[in-house]
C-alpha cells in the first residue's frame, strides 16, 4: 500500500516530532524541587505531545528521545549505561504512555477537559507502573539491594 503523505507532509511530521522531542529534552532540565523529591517536566511534555500529536507522532518523538541516550539529555546524564540505571524504566514508560494516551485522544468523539484529564491519568499510571517495576527489578536483581517504596516513587 502506497503512502498518501506528500513530501511536505513528511517534512512537517519530522519537524513537529523533532520539536516535541526537543521539548521533552528541555523538560529534563526544568526541575521543581519538593521536600523529598524533585520533579521534572518530562512527564508533562510527553503527555502534551501525545494529546496534540496523536499516538504515532508522539511515540516517534519519544523514541527519538530514547535513541538519544548516548547524549546527555536525561536528568542523570547519558551514555549507553543509562539503560541499567533504575530510573530508566520511567523513560520506557514514556514510550508506552505516549502511544496509549495518543490513541485514547485520537478516538475521542469530543475533547472535553475531563476526557483529556482521564487520558493523561492513564498515561501517568502507565509510566509509574512500568517505571516502578523496572526500578524494583534493576535494584533487586542487578544492584542486589532492596529499595523502599518511597525510594522507588522518588526515582
Amino acid at each position: 500500500m502506497k503512502s498518501k503523505m506528500t513530501s511536505k507532509g513528511r517534512a512537517m511530521t519530522a519537524a513537529v516530532c523533532a520539536l516535541s522531542c526537543a521539548l521533552i529534552i528541555l523538560g529534563t532540565f526544568i526541575k521543581i524541587p519538593l521536600p523529598m523529591i524533585s520533579i521534572t517536566l518530562q512527564l508533562e511534555f510527553v503527555l502534551l505531545s501525545a494529546m496534540l500529536l496523536g499516538a504515532w507522532r508522539s511515540s516517534l518523538s519519544v523514541a527519538a528521545y530514547i535513541i538519544l541516550c548516548g547524549v546527555p539529555v536525561f536528568t542523570y546524564g547519558g551514555g549507553i549505561g543509562c539503560v541499567l540505571k533504575p530510573s530508566f524504566g520511567f523513560i520506557i514508560g514514556f514510550l508506552v504512555a505516549s502511544a496509549v494516551t495518543g490513541f485514547i485522544v485520537e478516538h475521542l468523539k469530543e475533547r472535553t477537559f475531563w476526557k483529556l484529564f482521564f487520558a493523561a491519568m492513564v498515561g501517568t499510571v502507565i509510566i509509574y507502573v512500568i517505571g516502578t517495576v523496572y526500578f524494583y527489578f534493576v535494584t533487586r536483581l542487578y544492584l542486589n539491594t532492596y529499595p523502599g517504596f518511597m525510594k522507588m516513587m522518588s526515582a
